[in-house]
């Protein structure tokens, strides 16, 4: 039997992991899967990256790279979807992902996107959501590597807590 119109049916939770320029944004469920969120939805309902949304979704037939975004959300609810974040962390599910990136880091000091998935047991596009999210929060600092001159994007970043680099209540002062 093909399931694939009863997921339809069902809201599943989904972690935004890229909102476009236009207002498109994509997503991922906890078994690595992508979906496409239409502007239109987005329009109706903004998200951020970092978000949780229930996307309610169906077969991507539209969408240029179908391989890796399988699915197209059609419709979304931003509102309810927090209490549904899936459950990324399989040794220690009661630890929010957050907690043990922040944990990890003050023990080794850095740790690259790579490196932070691995932790979580998740890939690169859970992690560098959740790390700019954090970022954004102040609780971890970000180094961008370029390994070549007049690179545009960088090679590789580098995290780590941001209360190694910046106090909590710094006094500036020239030495």
């Amino acid at each position: 039997m093909d399931t694939t119109f009863l997921q339809s049916m069902l809201p599943r939770p989904f972690l935004v992991t890229h909102v476009t320029r236009d207002g498109d944004a994509f997503g991922q469920d906890e078994k690595a899967d992508q979906v496409y969120i239409p502007r239109s939805l987005t329009l109706k309902f903004p998200v951020n990256v970092g978000d949780i949304v229930k996307c309610k979704v169906v077969k991507n037939t539209g969408h240029a790279n179908v391989d890796r975004c399988p699915w197209k959300a059609y419709f979304i609810n931003v509102d309810t979807a927090a209490s549904e974040v899936p459950d990324l962390v399989e040794d220690e599910p009661q630890v929010i992902p957050e907690e043990l990136i922040i944990r990890e880091l003050s023990s080794v000091e850095m740790m690259s996107t790579a490196d932070v998935a691995e932790l979580l047991g998740a890939d690169t596009n859970y992690a560098r959501p959740l790390l700019e999210k954090m970022h954004k929060q102040r609780l971890v600092v970000r180094a961008d590597i370029y390994t070549s001159a007049g690179q545009t994007k960088a090679s590789r970043s580098v995290w780590a807590a941001a209360d190694v680099f910046i106090p909590l209540n710094p006094e500036f002062h020239d030495e």
